[in-house]
């Protein structure tokens, strides 16, 4: 039961990727503690009512998150643990990721001190890039695409959920 939990959380956390990544940094002059309308109603934070109803579910759980946010706050307040993976290299430009680092900064800032989180900063490859890019539809594929970011996807969760640590 507890495997196909954790299997469910990460898939609404992988489906939610395209919108994590599509953020603008801009969005930091938004409320970093937003109320559940506010979250509801933003297209980068609309999963928020799926997470929702499996927390009634399975009230108190621990979970890995993928992109620090706005959502974040949310799940800090319904979750035992909360691991934030914040993904950077993930857009084409230095610029957007300068951006998106000074964005989970002001984030990390604003929850440090909840002792139920931690967070870190992994460095996408281009095929994961590649592979957001894709999802946004504004890249052509290459050949690496089908296989090669999966792979990058498996080595994350291999080395961010280690077994029985998360629900």
């Amino acid at each position: 039961m507890k495997k196909n939990l954790w299997l469910t959380y990460i898939t609404i956390a992988l489906l939610s990727l395209k919108f994590t990544f599509a953020a603008k940094p801009e969005e930091e002059t938004l409320s970093l503690k937003p109320s559940y309308e506010e979250l509801i109603s933003h297209p980068y934070t609309d999963h928020v009512p799926a997470f929702k109803t499996l927390f009634d579910l399975f009230p108190n759980p621990t979970l890995i998150e993928f992109g620090v946010g706005r959502g974040t706050y949310y799940l800090l307040q319904r979750c035992k643990f909360v691991f934030s993976l914040e993904l950077l290299g993930i857009m084409p430009t230095e610029t957007y990721n300068e951006e998106f680092y000074a964005w989970y900064k002001a984030c990390v800032e604003e929850y440090k001190n909840f002792p139920n989180w931690n967070h870190d900063v992994y460095f996408a490859t281009d095929d994961l890039s590649d592979a957001n890019l894709v999802s946004l539809q504004v890249h052509p594929y290459r050949t690496s695409y089908p296989h090669l970011y999966l792979d990058e996807i498996r080595y994350i969760c291999d080395k961010y959920a280690a077994p029985g640590k998360y629900d």
